[in-house]
C-alpha cells in the first residue's frame, strides 16, 4: 500500500513539473515517464503490485499534468470529468510499462 501511494505521489510530482519545468509541450516526456513507470514496476514485490503502482502512477501523472497546465476558460472543476476519463488511458500507459519493469527485474532475478 506504501508504494502504491508513494507512485500516485511521485507521479503528482512528475506531473507537475513536465507541465511548468522539464521538457515543457515535448513529447519527450513521454519517454521519462515511461522509465519512471518501469522503475516503480522493478521496485514491486509482485506483478499484482507492479500492476496497481502503474495504473496509480499514470492516473495521478495524467491528471495532475491536465490540471495544472488548464488554462482554459471554465473553471477547472467543470473539467474533472473528462480529464479523469483521459486519464485512464495514464492508468494503462502507466500499468504496461510498470509490468514491464516488474518483468525485467524476474529477468535479472533469474540471472543472479
Amino acid at each position: 500500500m506504501k508504494k502504491i501511494l508513494l507512485a500516485a505521489i511521485v507521479g503528482i510530482i512528475f506531473g507537475f513539473i513536465a507541465t511548468h519545468y522539464l521538457l515543457v509541450g515535448s513529447y519527450l516526456n513521454l519517454f521519462v515517464w515511461a522509465v519512471a513507470a518501469m522503475v516503480l514496476g522493478y521496485m514491486a514485490n509482485s506483478k499484482r503490485q507492479g500492476a496497481y503502482i502503474g495504473a496509480a502512477f499514470g492516473f495521478c501523472l495524467t491528471m495532475a499534468f491536465m490540471i495544472s497546465g488548464y488554462t482554459g476558460q471554465q473553471a477547472v472543476v467543470t473539467r474533472l470529468l473528462p480529464f479523469a476519463i483521459i486519464a485512464l488511458v495514464g492508468a494503462a500507459c502507466g500499468l504496461t510499462w510498470s509490468v514491464i519493469g516488474r518483468y525485467a527485474r524476474q529477468f535479472v532475478d533469474k540471472k543472479k
